[in-house]
């Protein structure tokens, strides 16, 4: 029951794009349309120089977590609200929102607070796609009808510098049914969903330019798509494999990030609990193993663990160098 339950929370925000999700037609009684207050849309604060603000990976929302007990103090569990990041662990932007109200923002998390960068039109939901730098980071925007239903034809995808706080629509993607990206180079990459088949098809389209996404590989059985080493990286139901060589491959888990050298994994261990691996990308030797993760940061160079029993570095005891230089690392420490 509980493997299934983390399984559910690591694919919600695929099915909020493969389906849509819903919005309230009326709101009474300080109500939304599912019963919880109306004023669900906060987020955690700290109190003092022990609480630090994180988010929990699992349960996809930003938290306050105690860094002597080790322990979430606050976290809004409203149900249907929800925080998403990009599939970059250096990263400090994600979106926040709720899948019937919207209420959709881009916000950055920094260590005791968060600013808001972009506020999203009523109708309007904002998913994170791809990640370079805070003048360009891809979101996925989608648009609903009053009755709930998306637009389809609506679905874009966008281009956000966090500089001069404007979010623009890449008019070539415009109706594509995206559902992953990717930055490699200058290349935007993309997944698209044929709901007719149940499978995906593999697009690229520059960066630089205003051209049409030319379609490499079509019939993929999974959507999620990484970058890493300015090399693409896509998957299957059960492996990760380079797009150049897919001879060179790993076993996929719930959630997988790339970092420099590391592929860093959050599975179910054997006791149940949410378990952090850390692989070297090109030896294949596993490097750091750790259970209770919360969250996993890159800080001043290093993989840093947030777990419910300690903060562990994971980068100490290391056998090779897994880590890039620090001024291309996250937020401070």
């Amino acid at each position: 029951m509980k493997k299934r339950k983390y399984l559910l929370a690591a694919y919600i925000f695929l099915i909020f794009l493969l389906t849509g999700c819903s919005r309230a037609d009326s709101l009474t009684g300080g109500k939304t349309a599912t019963g919880e207050d109306k004023d669900y849309d906060w987020l955690p604060q700290t109190a003092g120089e022990k609480e630090i603000l994180l988010y929990d990976k699992y349960d996809q929302r930003i938290i306050t977590y105690d860094i002597d007990q080790h322990k979430v103090i606050q976290k809004n569990d409203t149900l249907n609200y929800l925080q998403f990041e990009f599939n970059d662990l250096t990263s400090d932007i994600y979106t926040t929102g709720h899948s019937i109200e919207n209420d959709y923002k881009i916000i950055k998390l920094g260590k005791d607070k968060i600013d808001i960068l972009y506020e999203a039109d009523q109708m309007e939901a904002l998913f994170p796609l791809a990640y370079r730098d805070p003048e360009y980071m891809i979101f996925l925007k989608c648009t609903y009808q009053d009755n709930g239903a998306e637009l389809y034809g609506d679905r874009v995808v966008c281009r956000f510098n966090e500089k001069t706080k404007t979010l623009t629509e890449i008019a070539e993607t415009k109706g594509m049914r995206v559902t992953n990206g990717a930055i490699v180079g200058d290349m935007l990459y993309l997944t698209e969903y044929d709901a007719g088949t149940d499978r995906y098809a593999l697009y690229m389209l520059s960066m630089s330019g205003n051209e049409k996404p030319i379609l490499l590989l079509d019939n993929l059985a999974a959507g999620e798509i990484y970058s890493n080493n300015d090399a693409l990286w896509i998957s299957d139901a059960s492996k990760i494999y380079c797009y150049e060589d897919d001879a060179v491959c790993f076993p996929k888990k719930i959630l997988n990030y790339f970092y420099s050298n590391a592929l860093v994994q959050i599975d179910i261990s054997a006791n149940g609990s949410l378990e952090l691996i850390v692989t070297n990308v090109e030896t294949k030797k596993l490097e750091a193993d750790t259970e209770g993760v919360i969250d996993v940061r890159i800080f001043d160079g290093k993989i840093k663990a947030y777990t419910d029993k300690a903060i562990v570095d994971l980068s100490r005891g290391m056998t090779s160098d897994l880590t890039l230089p620090v001024e291309k690392s996250g937020r401070e420490k």
